[in-house]
């Protein structure tokens, strides 16, 4: 119907408003683009705008540190996603509910989050979010002093980045390795790590591949 594209169409620009309003930082100006998109996306019942839009109101809460609010967006998020069956949007989600055990200092939670959204980037066959869940569980662990778990997890997020090609990520990996090694006194492991570091810092003089952006 013409007034149901015209009312999208509304959305979508209040949506692409608050991302704009985003990164000029100006988050209060976000907020109300993103609550107006969500209206007009509950007024034509489009589950995929609604999830879309609650996601990011997520996030703009958790930038915020107001955490409770983060997650019952991510909440809902989640539920419209598994109606929806869009797979990379409840990884996204986790990924983010994850994140936002960090910041709350809940490790368990923060692990089990972690873990179901690497299952679920694996069936979809997704590596770059394969590859940041990895760093974020390596992250994790090495915050939690359990360094050998970490280092486990950081090569396999170094093997990912590499096999697509994301030399940013991938030298992260290797300087968080680095680190890990001094912290065991593995001090000639950690010379060659941040050596390794090197050829992907400089992007090895290829272009960075970022098709697998999520």
């Amino acid at each position: 119907m013409p007034a149901e594209s015209e009312t999208l169409e509304r959305a979508g620009l209040h949506r692409a408003l608050g991302d704009l309003a985003l990164r000029i930082h100006a988050t209060d100006l976000a907020r109300r683009h993103y609550e107006a998109a969500l209206l007009l996306y509950y007024e034509t019942r489009s589950l995929s705008g609604q999830a879309n839009t609650l996601k990011a109101l997520g996030d703009l809460s958790a930038r915020a540190e107001d955490l409770e609010t983060a997650q019952q967006y991510y909440d809902r998020t989640l539920q419209l996603y598994a109606q929806i069956d869009f797979q990379l949007g409840r990884a996204n989600t986790l990924k983010a509910l994850g994140d936002l055990s960090v910041q709350g200092h809940d490790f368990q939670t923060a692990q089990d989050y972690y873990q179901r959204t690497l299952a679920l980037y694996e069936q979809i066959d997704f590596q770059l979010g394969q590859a940041n869940t990895l760093q974020a569980l390596g992250d994790l662990n090495a915050q939690a002093n359990l360094l050998d778990v970490a280092r486990a997890y950081y090569q396999q997020a170094a093997a990912f980045y590499h096999e697509i090609d994301f030399w940013p990520q991938e030298a992260a990996s290797l300087v968080a390795l680095g680190d890990l090694h001094r912290q065991l006194g593995q001090t000639e492991a950690a010379r060659r790590r941040l050596s390794g570091s090197a050829p992907a810092l400089s992007g090895r003089g290829r272009p960075q591949r970022a098709s697998q952006h999520p």
